[in-house]
């Protein structure tokens, strides 16, 4: 069984479990190894119990920062990611812009939402749907897993293939594995691996699209991604 998906269903089989109970005591224990002291936020402390539940202390501190703040978990990220990957943390900023406020992990990804196990809502672990388009979404911290980071992208691409637009004008992972595919196929191989979708990028877009008989309008669009992932 991989990291993620141990991650995962340890998240999952805390579902209902209520604070104070015995349960949700041995959590605190559990986040309380990584030098850090439980002070009753919950959710932020939770979900870094989880990691450390599914993969052990040491390789739970290896491939994630810690902490029993949510904001200053997040600043500890190199960078949030503007996309989720299962396992991973989604960051929420409640005030716009003011800080990050909250924290839950992400256990199952849909065409238009998230699933996600929060660790203290109303003093209980529970589980939730949050659509991509909320607006309180600040990003996501994706803990350095055995598995290919790509492997990642493609999850999230055949969870949403029918809505899922890479474009001119565009910057992230999505980008960043498009120009990784376009060089691997021969093209965009003047281009950086930037995350950014310029100029020539959309140039080699185009000429990828025209030389495996795709429409050519430039944009990665469902018929482009099932070409890409078959």
């Amino acid at each position: 069984m991989g990291e993620v998906l141990k991650v995962v269903k340890t998240a999952d089989s805390y579902i209902g479990v209520h604070e104070g109970s015995a349960a949700y005591d041995d959590l605190i224990k559990t986040f309380e190894m990584s030098g850090y002291k439980y002070d009753g936020q919950g959710c932020t402390e939770i979900a870094l119990a989880f990691i450390i539940k599914a993969l052990g202390l040491k390789r739970a501190k290896q491939i994630c920062p810690m902490s029993n703040y949510s904001n200053q978990l997040a600043r500890k990220f190199k960078e949030l990611q503007d996309i989720p990957a299962l396992g991973s943390l989604v960051f929420f900023d409640w005030h716009d812009g003011k800080g990050i406020q909250h924290v839950e992990i992400v256990i199952d990804i849909t065409d238009k939402s998230i699933k996600t196990v929060d660790g203290n809502s109303y003093h209980q672990i529970i589980k939730r749907e949050r659509l991509f388009s909320n607006k309180y979404i600040a990003g996501y911290g994706v803990p350095d897993y055995k598995e290919d980071k790509d492997i990642y992208i493609m999850d999230f691409l055949n969870a949403c293939i029918e809505t899922t637009v890479i474009k001119y004008g565009d910057k992230g992972r999505l980008v960043l594995w498009a120009q990784k595919y376009l060089q691997a196929h021969g093209f965009y191989l003047d281009g950086k691996l930037d995350g950014w979708f310029h100029d020539y990028m959309l140039k080699e877009v185009k000429r990828w699209q025209a030389a495996n008989n795709l429409y050519v309008d430039g944009e990665i669009a469902k018929f482009c991604l099932t070409y890409m992932l078959k």
